[in-house]
């Protein structure tokens, strides 16, 4: 579940090129259930004894996100191409982030 919003710019140029400028905001929640095995195996050569050494790791939860982005829009605009190209360059940035892995 979640919301964005946003405001779009757009002009054209002379030569048939369209520009957009995007800004938006967001907000979304998020839910997890994340689940891990490590295990490690070590040998002691002098004793030659293996060592086994196994842990599980468990988190879950739910998280609100909020983010913003901008876009660049550059596209052609001739009218005699029957398909008109066009190139997006997008940044997003979101503060938070859903889970790091826990330390043993």
């Amino acid at each position: 579940m979640g919301w964005r919003g946003g405001l779009g710019f757009q002009g054209q140029t002379k030569g048939n090129v369209g520009v957009r400028l995007d800004l938006g905001v967001g907000w979304q929640m998020v839910t997890y259930d994340v689940r891990s095995v490590v295990v490690v195996k070590e040998s002691w050569d002098y004793w030659g004894e293996t060592y086994t050494d196994t842990a599980w790791y468990s988190d879950t939860g739910d998280e609100a996100r909020f983010g913003y982005y901008v876009a660049l829009t550059f596209n052609s605009g001739n009218p005699d191409w029957p398909v008109n190209g066009s190139f997006r360059p997008l940044w997003r940035g979101n503060p938070s982030s859903i889970s790091s892995p826990p330390g043993r």
